[in-house]
């Protein structure tokens, strides 16, 4: 119980007037009161502010904290609900009333009157010739549940637009493209790019479709469709050594699947990375280091919110290393291959109430890479077929906390993806140029297509 002043109450009363005020808040105990001494005793309404808790809402503690503290909430969605309740209180009744009508439940002259009291010889008399009460009850318990159901996650997806937009997880897949760009001009499988002395400038470009329609479990995932390119330079020592530099940009457009309200991302990447390679005898070893960072504009929409936008970035930090080797078989190159990579991956705080924690997640890609060159005509052409597994491990939940102690975990990454590639390339003096396609399958049904063309001219 709080005391106000009365000016104080006149910010959040129907009226005062000749002592007495009347609430026009859900969430404050309505009603008429005297007002004493120019004072008046505020009640926060329990009943009310448990339905929000028992709903499990992520804006809860931001509303009980505002409710107490005599505030309006400043974030979007615990405002509409502390201004709204009612509302959405009476249009559960009409579109309970409308629904029941429509089945028939309900007589032709019916009007609408409040469904809570279902037990009630007034509402009973409402019922159609031949209906029971628990024939309209049953009735009444499924649309309560659907429209639950249905506001909650309108609440929990506006709340949480990353996780269900796939902004996690499509970051990791750009990345995923930009260190295979990378994996391209270091390692030992293609062939057709000798060690020789000098300088390579090269251009990797790409263009993915990534799903996984039940990662994020309860039937729901992502989709995404990304494209991007890589610049590199690099110098190759007398020794055999690979030092270079390489650039990213990327776009992408992606969305939620399974949610009751779907989540838009349009999405844009850009970076940098330095890598190396080193060769001795049959051995290759190769690591990079790079940044990018990630700029999603997300949005959804709901008939309880109504239009839900931000923009979010995020930065992926990555640093991999990796070693193969060269087993000879006739004509044919044989390239087993292993290695282990790092991502950090931090992702903007919501305004919608969501803080992010950063993510660490390791990947120990494992496979085997099999070649071959012959001529033709003058050019050199190198066929190439890759097949790995990639067990991931460390940080593969989003966790979102919300004012309160509330928090939301959501796996967003794949535990066993495997990974098959099939490529060409083709040399003639010195120019390269290779095609690539790689399809990476999982569980929940990931499934990633990505295809490349990647050109290098050695000087």
């Amino acid at each position: 119980n709080y005391n106000i002043t009365v000016a104080a109450c006149q910010l959040f009363c129907a009226y005062v007037n000749n002592g007495t005020y009347e609430f026009l808040n859900a969430f404050y105990e309505t009603g008429r009161t005297d007002i004493g001494a120019g004072n008046v005793e505020v009640k926060v309404d329990e009943s009310s502010l448990k339905e929000v808790r028992d709903l499990g809402l992520h804006t809860y503690g931001l509303l009980a904290a505002s409710l107490y503290a005599f505030d309006v909430p400043t974030n979007q969605i615990a405002r509409t609900i502390y201004n709204n309740w009612d509302e959405i209180g009476d249009q559960y009744n009409a579109d309970l009333f409308a629904q029941a009508k429509a089945a028939g439940l309900l007589a032709e002259t019916a009007t609408v009157f409040n469904f809570e009291d279902t037990n009630s010889s007034g509402a009973m008399q409402y019922l159609a010739e031949g209906v029971t009460e628990t024939q309209y009850q049953d009735f009444a318990d499924a649309f309560d549940a659907k429209f639950v159901a249905d506001f909650v996650d309108a609440e929990h997806t506006a709340t949480n637009m990353a996780v269900a937009g796939g902004a996690f997880t499509a970051a990791l897949d750009y990345n995923d493209q930009v260190t295979a760009a990378l994996d391209r001009r270091t390692s030992l499988a293609n062939v057709n790019a000798p060690r020789t002395q000098g300088f390579t400038p090269w251009v990797d470009v790409f263009g993915t479709t990534n799903e996984a329609k039940r990662l994020y479990g309860n039937g729901q995932g992502y989709e995404t469709d990304i494209y991007g390119a890589v610049l590199g330079f690099d110098y190759t020592a007398a020794c055999g050594g690979v030092f270079g530099v390489a650039f990213n940009v990327g776009t992408g457009d992606g969305n939620s699947v399974g949610t009751g309200h779907q989540v838009d991302n349009d999405a844009d990447y850009y970076g940098f990375s330095a890598y190396g390679a080193y060769s001795t005898g049959l051995f290759n070893f190769k690591a990079d280091l790079g940044y990018t960072q990630a700029s999603n504009d997300l949005s959804t929409s709901s008939a309880y919110f109504g239009s839900v936008k931000e923009s979010l970035d995020a930065d992926i930090f990555t640093v991999g290393v990796g070693t193969e080797v060269l087993v000879k078989a006739g004509s044919v190159n044989v390239v087993p291959h292993a290695g282990i990579r790092m991502n950090r991956l931090s992702m903007d705080d919501s305004k919608y109430g969501a803080d992010y924690d950063d993510m660490t997640v390791y990947q120990l890609p494992l496979g085997v890479s099999v070649s071959a060159a012959f001529d033709v005509n003058g050019w050199k052409l190198a066929p190439a077929f890759d097949v790995s597994v990639v067990p991931t491990f460390g940080d593969k939940d989003a966790v979102a906390s919300y004012f309160g102690g509330i928090t939301e975990t959501t796996r967003v990454v794949d535990t066993n993806p495997v990974q098959g590639t099939l490529g060409v390339e083709a040399q003639n003096g010195a120019f390269t140029f290779g095609l690539n396609y790689r399809l990476t399958a999982g569980g929940d049904d990931r499934q990633n297509n990505s295809f490349n063309a990647n050109v290098r001219y050695s000087f």
